[in-house]
């Protein structure tokens, strides 16, 4: 073996232990701050499980994998937030790769909601045919129109709920894909792992979405 394959070798091995220190210190840090804020944690999310199962989010790629659970405690909504992964093309494919990303649950029993799905019109193309239906349009929120697909059974009473403050509150992140399925909602970015520093951020975010789809619904029913 040459000197230079061995460097090579080496350089790897540092990365991969350097990756494995840091995944670990910033889940540590993770449920320190989460401990902070009154979330609870348990490495089962059975509790939820069989609710995932009825969104489309969760049947995107295949060998779905989730752990992880944090969730607040005698609260409303009832908020959870756990470590997803799947992964995209196949194992011999070189195409194959494993995504990770944080999925927030949020559980509201107050409110019936009908079924709509969001996601960003960059993403599209990752979600196959599950965003093919008919997309729900404002015609004067263009910024709105051109960063997501939105669509859902019950076009007319969407648009009601999908007030402008909604909207907005939307838009906060652009690449956030949004989903509900009678008691609950899903919300996640793409491939992106909520830090330490972002979990009061995440929470109030969520908490402001379900005020507003608790609002908006209870007017339109």
């Amino acid at each position: 073996m040459e000197e230079f394959e061995i460097y090579i070798i080496l350089i790897s091995l540092v990365i991969s232990v350097l990756g494995i220190y840091w995944s670990k210190r910033q889940f540590q840090l993770f449920c320190i701050k989460a401990k902070k804020i009154g979330l609870f944690y348990s490495e089962s999310i059975a509790v939820i499980e069989k609710k995932l199962i009825n969104y489309n989010f969760m049947k995107i790629g295949h060998s779905q994998r989730n752990f992880k659970l944090f969730r607040t405690i005698d609260e409303s909504p009832d908020i959870h937030i756990f470590h997803h992964t799947f992964d995209e093309g196949y194992k011999h494919d070189d195409a194959h790769r494993t995504i990770e990303q944080h999925f927030i649950y949020v559980r509201c029993d107050t409110v019936s909601l009908t079924k709509i799905q969001m996601v960003p019109k960059h993403l599209i193309h990752k979600t196959g045919s599950l965003y093919r239906s008919r997309e729900i349009t404002f015609y004067n929120d263009n910024l709105f129109g051109k960063t997501f697909h939105l669509s859902g059974v019950n076009e007319k009473l969407i648009e009601k709920i999908f007030t402008k403050k909604l909207r907005k509150l939307m838009l906060k992140y652009s690449d956030l894909a949004f989903e509900t399925h009678n008691d609950g909602f899903l919300i996640f970015r793409r491939r992106v792992l909520i830090k330490p520093s972002q979990i009061e951020q995440y929470i109030s975010f969520v908490q402001c979405i379900f005020e507003e789809l608790k609002l908006n619904t209870e007017l339109n029913s």
